[in-house]
């Protein structure tokens, strides 16, 4: 069983694609948002949310980027505080931005930069710059896996995502 899987994993990854000039897509997905300050054993605890990115391919390799995401992150209790306290912070963010696609390999960095408000505060700018490989599933469904690192106005973190095909339009 084991070596079918990691069969699987190989050709996923090594799968070539070539986006088509002037395709529309829209992809939908979870993530795990990761504070770097975790890493320091600070308030914040690892987050989970869902995001959503509308793409639109001007040549083969150049994408323009719409993107909205939400996630929700817990707090540690500090020190003398209630355990049974719970709090959250909710973070919303709206981004503008551009993805190049690495030739037919699949792999891609991206780069935006918007609005973003969390709980309990004002708007704030933030920007990410992120990395990953898209995975074709069928000819016309995809996943686009990847890393993004976010900071700005607000705390830095990953996110990890996946985000999968849920609309694509290609044109000839």
């Amino acid at each position: 069983m084991k070596p079918t899987f990691i069969l699987i994993i190989l050709i996923a990854f090594s799968s070539t694609l070539l986006a088509q000039k002037h395709e529309t897509n829209i992809t939908l997905g979870p993530l795990v948002s990761v504070p770097t300050y975790v890493l320091l054993n600070k308030q914040w605890k690892t987050g989970f949310g869902m995001e959503a990115m509308a793409q639109y391919n001007f040549t083969n390799r150049s994408v323009l980027l719409l993107q909205t995401s939400f996630a929700s992150h817990g707090l540690k209790n500090a020190p003398g505080q209630h355990s049974g306290t719970k709090q959250n912070i909710n973070i919303f963010s709206f981004r503008g931005g551009y993805k190049y696609v690495f030739g037919s390999s699949g792999w891609y960095v991206n780069g935006s930069a918007g609005p973003e408000y969390k709980t309990a505060s004002n708007v704030e700018f933030s920007y990410l710059i992120g990395a990953g490989k898209r995975i074709n599933l069928t000819e016309d469904y995809f996943v686009d896996a990847g890393v993004d690192y976010i900071s700005g106005g607000t705390n830095v973190r990953l996110n990890f995502k996946a985000l999968f095909s849920i609309w694509r339009n290609r044109k000839s």
